[in-house]
């Protein structure tokens, strides 16, 4: 009977060393794979191909805004995704104007009576611009961006 019982021990050692290795091995597995980040499980689009500012206006691909002394024309536009936002300054200064979103930041200047062109826009969303001066970000020239 001592036999048995410690073959029997002997039996129930090994299966959890066993169960203990494949447990290590499933964590390990996934952990080296990773889980996908809830972005990357949502449907993947097509990469934006970036064109010319002269290719996207001949596809009618910008949004028209127009910045006075009173401010921008207006205080919402849409942008095509992969446009650009067209921005004619009918001011007598120059402007450097702010374009942010959550992830994303960029920033132009333009000169009085110039049009200027926004950088193109990759992903969908919404983004503000506003006047930078004198080191503040401006709340009364302020324009709400969406692209879709």
């Amino acid at each position: 009977m001592n036999n048995l019982s410690i073959l029997r021990k002997t039996l129930i050692a090994l299966l959890a060393i066993a169960t203990v290795i494949v447990i290590i091995l499933v964590v390990k597995n996934m952990t080296e794979n990773g889980t996908p980040e809830p972005s990357d499980t949502a449907v993947q689009k097509e990469p934006v191909e970036i064109k010319s500012t002269t290719e996207l206006i001949a596809e009618q691909k910008f949004a028209l805004i127009e910045l006075n002394e009173d401010g921008f024309s207006e205080n919402s536009v849409t942008v095509p995704l992969g446009g650009v936002l067209q921005i004619t300054n009918n001011t007598t200064e120059e402007v450097t104007l702010d374009i942010r979103a959550e992830n994303y930041s960029a920033a132009l200047i333009v000169s009085p009576n110039e049009v200027g062109f926004s950088p193109v826009f990759t992903q969908a969303g919404e983004y503000i611009m506003t006047e930078f001066e004198d080191g503040n970000f401006s709340e009364s020239v302020k324009l709400k961006i969406v692209v879709k």
